[in-house]
């Protein structure tokens, strides 16, 4: 014969743990308009945990021979709230009917069961719980037809536990079952195995999946036992964890990312749907992943918003300064690519706003309806203007950038194309995605939103709580999870084909002089290729961090002192043999503003040589009567300095990273804004 325990063997809870069922029973109260129900909605899920605990006293108190049951515990609620008879058996039915609606089966124990059971070998259950055999028959056939005629042994009937032994007593005896030929599988260490095997009884442990230590953190520092969201949250994702082998990268997508990122997306979808929003865009690239959660909750609704992904970044809608044809090539995406005719917002992910009070400009030309625009978090407070900017969280969370990361580059324009519009996507190389997990994290949390949007449907609740997404992103920002700041810190940042432009790359040792030992008045990111140095420095190993508190303390110190002094002389000559290059032949990259402001000023002196003005838009700039070429200018031309005149960082970066691919030597290439103050000290 075989049995099996129930509760975490066979089936499990959605939630985190059984607190999880009176936590939703309270929130469906608050929608049911009784007389009688009216006082618990607030406090109902403690009130039924300490009446299971007033019930368990009375029991041992009394020195009763029984086992606890489900009626007994609402007996002495009744006792505790001053509840009607009615209003008891309406609690008990409910809590029933949730225990259903959120058990999921254990797939691999349910399928060892079945395998056992079809073979023809007696197989019986055995479950220490308040509920009744009928109650826990009703949940396990709502999950699998097997479990109709199987036979149960409930603790609360029997009179018995397997906590003490006896229900094993019991089955034997009923069961008449030699122990030799008797096997339990179960998931409590004591109860299960250590008891069993005690009566000569073969005992197989189900080893059930823990709390992952980021949730045992918070669980440590924060009680969230009656916090609703955090029941489901936490529940689901282990779900999901004992149902599917995942990949270290899917736990994190179907755990702390999946948890902030679905709660986001819920309520914009939920508060669009109040606005009277017919489509969300969503804005490219943070809008990648958002999207693919929003169209599975939406699918699982069945809400009738719709979604659309829409190619754009600051560099191609700030064209307030732009030329003519720029703004026109916009103007004609947004009218191609949005229907104006219905209600539409815009979903972003952190920022100023003035990139989307930039577009509204553009698209007043086209309709003069109100844009709505959500961030998860929005940097200033904007009223006013061309938007209703309407926010998540009110403090700048920076890591949710790089949660949102899409596998593809940044939009660098748009260009026409057979009567057509399309986004110049800027390339990135795959195999670094690939390399920092990106597909794999995706994966997961498309996993956690399929699995909570189903849950969420099946019991009628929303998750959506800011409070407890800020307790989450404030966790994991003091106290990183080792996971998850090794995932975090190796995804590509700005789309970069290096290997060391990620969100927190390590420091070598030569990164940890550079930056706290030789850099003085240096901007951080000169040394410093990532987005986030505290989490690179959390990264480093304990002997490396001796070495940094080594640089810190002795920065303003003799040591500190003389390094700067040597990197005074070093800077200066170097200075010295660039001032001396720019006195022979020059070429100016970038046609705007700044491009002209370089290349005039350069034009009049005649200490220099200008070889060629290139601009990738060369024939737009050319009908402007600007002697502009394109790329191919740069062909046999022999040059001492290349000046990249555009003051955007992330644009420079990408044309620095062209030039160098075509061959040009990087040592070679300036910036217009480094250029610029050595061109006044060679004029002193």
């Amino acid at each position: 014969m075989t049995s099996f325990d129930v509760f975490d063997t066979l089936i499990t809870r959605v939630t985190k743990d059984p607190y999880g069922i009176f936590c939703i029973m309270q929130e469906r109260l608050k929608l049911i308009e009784d007389e009688g129900f009216r006082f618990l909605v607030n406090d109902f899920a403690k009130i039924r945990v300490m009446a299971e605990k007033n019930a368990g006293f009375f029991i041992k108190n009394e020195n009763e021979k029984k086992e606890l049951d489900l009626e007994f515990i609402y007996r002495v609620l009744m006792k505790m709230t001053g509840i009607s008879e009615d209003t008891k058996n309406a609690l008990k039915e409910l809590e029933i009917q949730i225990e259903v609606e959120c058990a999921v089966g254990i797939k691999s124990n349910i399928s060892l069961l079945k395998e056992i059971y079809l073979s023809g070998e007696r197989v019986i259950l055995i479950s220490d719980m308040y509920l009744s055999s009928e109650a826990i028959r009703k949940i396990l056939v709502s999950i699998d037809d097997i479990f109709e005629n199987i036979a149960i042994y409930v603790s609360n009937e029997c009179g018995c536990s397997k906590r003490l032994g006896g229900l094993f007593l019991y089955v034997r005896k009923k069961e008449n079952v030699d122990k030799g030929s008797w096997t339990h599988y179960g998931d409590n260490r004591l109860s299960d195995v250590d008891n069993p095997q005690d009566l000569g009884i073969k005992a197989i442990w189900c080893k059930n999946k823990e709390l992952l230590s980021w949730e045992m953190e918070i669980e440590n520092g924060k009680r969230f036992d009656w916090n609703v969201s955090w029941q489901l949250c936490v529940g689901i994702s282990r779900v999901i964890r004992q149902n599917n082998r995942i990949s270290s990268n899917e736990e994190i997508g179907t755990s702390f990312a999946g948890i902030v990122l679905y709660s986001y997306v819920e309520w914009v979808i939920r508060n669009s749907i109040q606005q009277g929003i017919d489509t969300l865009y969503f804005v490219a690239r943070d809008g990648y992943i958002l999207k693919i959660i929003a169209d599975i909750i939406i699918s699982n609704y069945k809400f009738k918003i719709k979604t659309k992904y829409i190619f754009g970044s600051r560099m191609t809608w700030r064209v307030r300064n732009a030329s003519k044809e720029v703004q026109e090539r916009l103007y004609c995406y947004l009218k191609q690519e949005i229907n104006f005719s219905e209600r539409i917002a815009f979903v972003e992910v952190n920022g100023t706003g003035y990139t989307m009070e930039c577009l509204a400009e553009v698209i007043e030309k086209i309709s003069k309806q109100t844009i709505y625009v959500y961030y998860y978090t929005l940097k200033k407070n904007i009223e006013g203007g061309k938007c209703v900017f309407l926010t998540y969280l009110t403090e700048d969370e920076e890591i949710i950038e790089v949660l949102c990361r899409a596998p593809h580059g940044t939009t660098m324009g748009y260009i026409n194309k057979d009567s057509k519009i399309y986004p110049e996507i800027r390339e990135v190389d795959k195999a670094i995605w690939e390399k920092a997990g990106l597909l794999e994290y995706i994966q997961g949390i498309k996993l956690f939103t399929e699995e909570m949007s189903r849950i969420l449907t099946r019991i009628g609740l929303f998750v959506g709580d800011r409070c407890l997404i800020k307790e989450i992103l404030a966790n994991i920002m003091d106290n990183p999870d080792k996971r998850i700041l090794n995932f975090l810190a190796n995804i590509p940042h700005n789309d970069s084909s290096k290997d060391e432009e990620i969100y927190a790359p390590g420091l070598s040792w030569k990164d940890l002089f550079n930056i706290f030992m030789w850099r003085t008045t240096e901007d951080l990111n000169v040394y410093y290729k990532g987005a986030n140095m505290e989490y690179s420095k959390s990264t480093l190993s304990e002997r490396d961090k001796k070495i940094m508190r080594f640089y810190e303390k002795n920065y303003y110190r003799l040591f500190g002192k003389i390094i700067h002094f040597y990197k005074k002389i070093k800077v200066n000559y170097k200075k010295y043999l660039l001032m001396q290059g720019l006195k022979n032949r020059v070429i100016v990259y970038g046609a705007g503003g700044e491009g002209r402001k370089i290349y005039q000023y350069l034009f009049q002196e005649t200490n220099y040589k200008l070889v060629a003005w290139i601009d990738k838009n060369c024939l737009e700039y050319q009908k402007m009567g600007y002697p502009v070429v394109g790329l191919g200018g740069l062909v046999k031309k022999r040059f001492d300095v290349l000046i990249i005149a555009v003051k955007n960082n992330e644009l420079r970066n990408y044309i620095k990273e062209i030039l160098i691919e075509k061959g040009i030597d990087s040592e070679k290439i300036v910036f217009s804004d480094e250029i610029r103050n050595i061109i006044q000290e060679a004029k002193m």
